[in-house]
């Protein structure tokens, strides 16, 4: 056979390879409260288990131990001394830093995220869905933001899992978001490419509109 012959062999292995592992089930845990969080996912045999309370990282190959290591230290006082420092800098207290987008791109974004949100959970299988939280911030604005599409989210997930237990609600008084979540879920990275596509392409074009109006 010919080389051309044996090039398209090879390429059409690989593609089947990589359908087969995109088309794998991907399984996702974790939960999360005030006291920190753990999680866990597994796919193609391999699985991390990160758990934020103990400050541990695990490893393994078809339920395996292969190493468990220490996360990263704590932040020290003097490192939040240096980052309360670097908040009050005008460029990045003021203006969004390099890549950011400002509020009123985000808000703009909204819509599409939420519609590429039904997409996605329709494709999710969820075993266990769990959140009670608060939202609150030094802003009225940004939490009565945050908790109204929160709640559209949070109507989207009871249309499609109306087993999940949902709490979501606002605090003006506080400056510090609180609550509890669990979730653990199985999905098939094949059926995420088309709505990743397409929030992606949304994120570049409002990237591109904001250079414009500079």
């Amino acid at each position: 056979m010919s080389w051309a012959v044996w090039l398209l062999i090879v390429l059409g292995t690989l593609l089947l390879v990589l359908l087969s592992a995109l088309a794998s089930p991907l399984r996702l845990r974790g939960d999360v409260d005030e006291r920190g969080g753990a999680g866990a996912f597994e796919w193609l045999g391999i699985g991390v288990d990160v758990d934020g309370r103990r400050r541990e990282v695990d490893v393994r190959l078809f339920g395996r131990r292969l190493l468990r290591r220490p996360m990263r230290r704590p932040a020290t006082k003097g490192d939040e001394e240096a980052t309360d420092e670097a908040r009050l800098e005008p460029s990045t207290r003021d203006t969004p830093g390099p890549g950011r987008l400002p509020m009123r791109s985000w808000r703009t974004l909204a819509p599409t995220g939420l519609r590429e949100a039904r997409t996605l959970l329709r494709r999710i299988h969820v075993d266990r869905l769990r959140l009670d939280g608060v939202v609150a911030s030094d802003d009225p604005a940004l939490t009565g933001a945050v908790y109204g599409y929160g709640r559209a989210l949070v109507s989207v997930i009871r249309g499609v899992w109306p087993h999940a237990d949902l709490r979501w609600d606002a605090d003006f008084v506080a400056t510090v978001p609180r609550g509890r979540a669990e979730l653990a879920l199985r999905v098939r990275p094949i059926g995420l490419l088309g709505s990743a596509w397409r929030m992606g392409f949304a994120i570049l074009r409002e990237r591109r509109r904001n250079r414009r109006s500079r």
